[in-house]
C-alpha cells in the first residue's frame, strides 16, 4: 500500500554554465521530464533540507543550504502515485552553487539532459514536462525568459 501524501513538496532549479535548467525524465508516476523534485516527510526538518537531500538523493549533486534561494511558493493542484496525493504545497529552489557530477538513480529516473531555452519550449509545448512543472511553476518562472530568449 502506497504511504499517505503529506501535501508539501520541493523542487531544486539547477543551471549550468550555459544557463541550461536539469531536467530528469522520471522512472515512477507522475511521468515526464522535472527538475528533481520530491516530498518533504517528516524525516526533514524543513523545505530547504529536503531540497538539498532530494538533489542529492536523485542526481547525485550536492548543495549547501545556504546556498539555495527560494524562489516559489505556492499550492498547486497535482496528482502524486501516494494516497490522498491531489494537491501540494511547492517550495522551489534554485541552486545558486552546487557540486558534483550528475548520476542519476535509476530508480527515480530513466536519463537526464541540460535544457536551453529551445529544449524547454519543446518540451513545454509537447506537454513532456510533468504537468505541474510544464503547466504551473515553469511557466510563472520562466516563460518571460524563454520567450525572450535569455538565459
Amino acid at each position: 500500500m502506497p504511504s499517505v501524501c503529506d501535501h508539501t513538496s520541493v523542487g531544486i532549479i539547477v543551471k549550468n554554465k550555459k544557463g541550461h535548467v536539469l531536467l530528469i525524465e522520471r522512472a515512477q508516476f507522475p511521468p515526464g521530464w522535472a527538475p528533481p523534485a520530491g516530498h518533504i516527510d517528516k524525516k526533514y526538518g524543513s523545505a530547504a533540507e529536503a531540497a538539498q537531500r532530494e538533489l542529492e538523493e536523485e542526481v547525485g549533486l550536492y548543495v549547501r543550504q545556504s546556498d539555495l534561494k527560494e524562489i516559489h511558493y505556492r499550492i498547486h493542484y497535482n496528482k502524486c502515485r501516494r494516497e490522498d496525493g491531489w494537491f501540494h504545497w511547492w517550495w522551489v529552489f534554485e541552486a545558486k552553487k552546487w557540486a558534483g557530477r550528475v548520476r542519476v538513480k535509476k530508480d527515480e529516473a530513466r536519463a537526464h539532459l541540460w535544457a536551453g531555452p529551445r529544449k524547454m519550449q519543446e518540451l513545454i509545448a509537447a506537454h513532456q514536462l510533468d504537468p505541474v512543472w510544464g503547466k504551473e511553476i515553469f511557466p510563472k518562472l520562466l516563460r518571460p525568459k524563454l520567450v525572450l530568449g535569455k538565459k
